[in-house]
């Protein structure tokens, strides 16, 4: 350390000493030398200030200096989603800056697919990457999906955070999940990332009971005007645009019926069936028409009679156990059945807990339903099982469902110790020992 030592120049202060001092005055310091009361005070001050400065250097503390390496950044890789007309994405452009702006290294694989353009997320500071590149991406990197995965056999050696529909044993489950364990991989399921309350954190469930309706509503007026199968649906590029299509199709639906449908919701009151709700409403459906049922209602256990005396049933309950069917093969039998549509929102097709469990095939954007065969009477019945709903509505869905992750998103770079996905690990974990020893050998 240098000092820089400027000479004592106020003159009125120079005056005063000298005035003050008396002939035997002196300037005392242990162990130092006596200093002439007579002495210039200029001089006196600047030798003070260096008698000062040895004297607290030598006695102050030393501070210890620790070498430290400073952490390499997190880096998420946002992978092009593979499943057909799946335009929705995990990160949206606004939490990407997010991510950023709080440190992480943000790659999006370019996609032709997603509803937001490639220059959104290169705006947002993103790095854009070729399609399909997490494959050989380097191990820490962390790649972030929405839906499964394509079937394939490699083993997965990355964290993937993503929706992969294998925990509760459906077709296949098997082999998807022993995938992870092969590769030496982590899955952290976005289907289970809970708090400490057990709610999931983030969910597309308002925009998936809110698709479901409207599709719901389109089928049954389709089904009175037409004999063949309901036609192919494309996402939308905004609600407004959606719910004026809907409100067209009930009209129709209304002049051939002489009345608007009945509709009856179960878990009305969870996010899922509030989207459904929301959709009726604003369709046009009056509050009269709409049985929002929920936990109360259902707790006696079905089958429910409701279900067949409704026109569209919209199934909105997520189940990880088995409770007793809403409605079967059985309970449709009935002659004055007037149900005509189901909506399963939930889609948990080939799942052994679905409480709608009158078809087995899962239904698509391109074929959107599949019918109830082997009905004695009553009008034909169609089944809605989509298991991306909210693609219907992509923007708003990705925006609202990547707004709720993000503060979980900004934990991924201590992950094991953060409490929402050291959870998932853990479930993960519970899972893969379940998993037959022949999966794990391929």
């Amino acid at each position: 350390m240098v000092w820089d030592i400027t000479p004592y120049m106020y003159l009125s202060s120079k005056i005063q000493c000298q005035n003050n001092m008396g002939p035997s005055q002196r300037f005392h310091f242990p162990s130092l030398p006596v200093v002439p009361a007579r002495a210039d005070p200029e001089f006196i001050l600047v030798s003070f200030s260096l008698i000062l400065f040895v004297f607290l250097n030598l006695t102050s503390p030393k501070i210890p200096q620790f070498p430290f390496t400073k952490m390499a950044p997190t880096i998420l890789h946002l992978r092009s989603e593979t499943k057909h007309l799946e335009h929705r994405s995990a990160l949206t452009p606004a939490t990407t800056a997010e991510l950023i702006k709080a440190g992480y290294i943000v790659n999006v694989e370019r996609s032709p697919e997603r509803i937001f353009d490639d220059e959104e997320f290169e705006k947002a500071g993103a790095t854009l990457v070729p399609e399909h590149s997490w494959v050989d991406a380097p191990k820490e990197h962390i790649i972030v999906g929405l839906k499964e995965l394509e079937e394939e056999d490699f083993p997965l050696k990355h964290v993937h955070v993503q929706f992969a529909h294998c925990y509760k044993q459906q077709a296949g489950w098997e082999n998807v999940l022993a995938r992870f364990p092969r590769g030496g991989g982590t899955l952290l399921d976005l289907e289970f990332l809970v708090d400490e309350h057990g709610r999931r954190v983030a969910a597309f469930g308002f925009h998936a009971g809110f698709a479901g309706a409207a599709l719901a509503l389109e089928v049954w007026a389709w089904q009175l005007n037409h004999s063949e199968p309901f036609p192919g649906v494309e996402s939308y590029p905004n609600e407004d645009a959606l719910i004026a299509d809907v409100q067209k199709a009930v009209k129709e639906g209304v002049a051939k019926a002489g009345r608007l449908p009945r509709v009856i919701v179960i878990g009305a009151r969870g996010r899922c069936g509030s989207g459904a709700v929301s959709a009726l409403k604003k369709a046009g459906i009056p509050d009269e028409n709409i049985l929002d049922w929920d936990m109360a209602e259902t707790a006696k256990g079905g089958p429910f009679k409701e279900i067949t005396d409704s026109d569209i049933f919209v199934n909105c309950i997520y189940l990880t156990s088995k409770i007793p069917n809403f409605v079967n093969k059985e309970s449709l039998q009935v002659p004055d059945r007037q149900l005509r549509v189901v909506c399963d929102v939930s889609a948990d097709t080939t799942s052994p807990f679905t409480p709608v469990p009158i078809y087995t095939v899962a239904t698509t954007f391109d074929k959107p339903t599949v019918p109830v065969d082997g009905l004695a009477s009553g009008p034909p019945l169609s089944v809605i099982s989509i298991d991306h709903l909210p693609s219907l509505l992509p923007r708003e869905a990705s925006e609202a469902f990547s707004h709720d992750l993000l503060p979980s998103l900004l934990t991924l770079n201590d992950w094991q110790n953060s409490p929402v996905w050291a959870r998932a690990k853990k479930l993960f974990d519970e899972k893969v020992a379940t998993l037959p020893e022949s999966a794990l050998q391929k």
